[in-house]
């Protein structure tokens, strides 16, 4: 299906340029060391599911007001963010992790660093859509369409991805 159709028909937001390139290459640093592998069912390496409250116990002040300004600039800011992590997605992940996000509204992925501008592929009704994700763009879209990272790419990929409630 078209992106641009795909984008329109199922509410689907994309925010670019969204941080200066020096905030965004800080936010890489500051959310890098808090990297894991969580379980077998979890591609790549993620944070915990509170990386805000972790930037902000660890008085990573400048990383803490990034995450508040990518929230004031997805508009979601009368929701209630609920989960908030960083993910790195290795390039020999090769196979598709789909999921929904249960008893959310809205879900954002902030795009890090992303060389291959590939952001999030989402499938309705079978079909399958990749929505582009270029360095410093957000993609917000409600939790309940079907998603996964990209599974075949070449080089890796580096995101933050927020829930809400």
């Amino acid at each position: 299906m078209n992106e641009f159709f795909f984008k329109f028909r199922y509410g689907i937001k994309v925010y670019k340029n969204v941080l200066t390139d020096s905030e965004r290459k800080m936010l890489v640093e500051s959310s890098k060391k808090y990297l894991k592998k969580i379980s077998l069912h979890h591609p790549g390496l993620q944070s915990v599911n509170y990386l805000d409250r972790l930037f902000k116990i660890n008085q990573d002040k400048d990383a803490f007001f990034l995450i508040d300004k990518l929230i004031k600039k997805s508009k979601l800011n009368n929701l209630k963010m609920q989960d908030c992590w960083v993910n790195y997605v290795d390039f020999t992940e090769k196979i598709p992790c789909w999921h929904v996000h249960e008893n959310i509204k809205k879900s954002l992925v902030y795009y890090l660093d992303s060389p291959e501008k590939l952001g999030t592929i989402f499938r309705v009704g079978g079909k399958e859509c990749l929505i582009g994700g270029v360095e410093n763009s957000m993609v917000i879209f409600d939790s309940n369409m079907e998603h996964t990272a990209p599974y075949n790419i070449s080089s890796s990929r580096l995101s933050i991805a927020m829930d809400f409630v």
